[in-house]
């Protein structure tokens, strides 16, 4: 959840950034604002959960921090991430 509440920051910057520079026209922006969307975060829990119980995580598993895991475990996290990533862009 954090990876992608991190990720909303960066690309609202990006924006802001892009806008503060007049370039309101830039075709970016549109997709920027898509990716932002793609981070829905009504839905962004409950899928990044599917996908964690995909790699074979139970629920208590998930409320672990990820320096509770073991090795193996914080490689499934680190496989998540561009999972959840690439999820969220097919779904947008």
């Amino acid at each position: 959840m954090k990876a992608a509440q991190d990720e909303v920051k960066r690309l609202e910057q990006e924006m802001d950034d892009m806008i503060a520079d007049g370039d309101h026209e830039n075709p970016l922006l549109n997709d920027l604002m898509q990716r932002i969307d793609s981070f829905d975060q009504s839905t962004f829990e409950s899928r990044a959960a599917a996908l964690l119980f995909g790699l074979g995580f139970t629920t208590k598993q998930m409320e672990k921090k990820t320096k509770d895991l073991s090795g193996g475990w914080r490689m499934r996290v680190a496989l998540a991430r561009p999972l959840c990533e690439a999820n969220s862009l097919i779904d947008g």
